[in-house]
């Protein structure tokens, strides 16, 4: 089994849909595991469930979930399901490995997803970057991850999959020159950043309309999300596509299809 659902949404922050898809559903997955004796369960998590660091010394798998003060359901609700599934392999006899990808980039992102980022910034409809950043890979390496992890890698533990660490600001000015338009260039400070997701926490209640911005993700955006996938690297052979081919490969389809102009 791969288990891949998973309901990704950080805005609103709370949501009991989310806890019944990514919490409880996995209970669902692990009990019919067990049932079946499958060979192997592959759970896809994501790294946020692990500490985050600075550039110089990036989290990894066995540093404690930091994000709890986000206030996030998706982020609490997937570190509940990873407890789910490395009790159930070390003590249930379900034979799980959880892999945890950081942010996708790449082509075929129709919904888009991750791909908004990169859309956001070759349509310039950004007035700015904020102070944080994240690690970024290949969603072809992600998948190459995961299947790899039917075969490799040891019941019971967990793998980011995760490539290159960069700024917001670095982020930006690799996709603008891939795009051939200028970066933002402005940097929001922290402050500023989180009163308008206060603001826009404030007139969602007044107006009931969901804003772009939350306070939660002001925050995350506030934070550098720098994780090491070196684990993966030496135990399941994930490739190291460069970040600036999986950015080009995901602006030639979103320009294929239509999604830049």
């Amino acid at each position: 089994i791969v288990h891949a659902a998973a309901l990704a949404q950080v805005n609103p922050a709370r949501n009991p849909a989310i806890w019944a898809v990514n919490t409880t559903g996995t209970a669902h997955v692990l009990q019919a595991a067990k049932q079946h004796q499958v060979h192997r369960l592959v759970y896809v998590g994501t790294a946020n469930v692990f500490g985050f660091g600075p550039k110089k010394q990036p989290g990894n798998e066995t540093l404690p979930y930091a994000g709890q003060h986000y206030g996030v359901d998706y982020m609490d609700s997937k570190v509940a399901a990873t407890g789910l599934v490395t009790q159930a392999a070390l003590y249930d006899n379900v034979p799980a490995v959880m892999v945890h990808p950081t942010f996708l980039v790449g082509p075929l992102d129709s919904k888009p997803t991750s791909g908004a980022m990169l859309l956001a910034v070759a349509r310039r409809q950004l007035p700015g970057y904020t102070a944080g950043g994240k690690n970024f890979i290949h969603v072809r390496d992600a998948a190459i991850g995961v299947v790899n992890a039917l075969t490799m890698g040891d019941v019971g533990q967990s793998y980011i999959l995760g490539h290159e660490n960069l700024t917001y600001l670095e982020a930006f000015t690799l996709m603008a020159d891939v795009a051939g338009v200028r970066p933002p260039r402005l940097l929001i400070p922290p402050t500023l950043t989180r009163l308008y997701g206060r603001f826009s926490d404030w007139n969602t209640k007044l107006t009931g309309r969901s804003a772009r911005v939350s306070l939660p993700m002001a925050m995350i955006a506030n934070d550098g999300h720098y994780f090491s996938a070196q684990k993966a690297i030496n135990e399941l052979n994930l490739p190291q596509t460069p970040v600036r081919q999986a950015i080009e490969e995901a602006y030639d389809w979103f320009l294929t299809h239509g999604y830049i102009h």
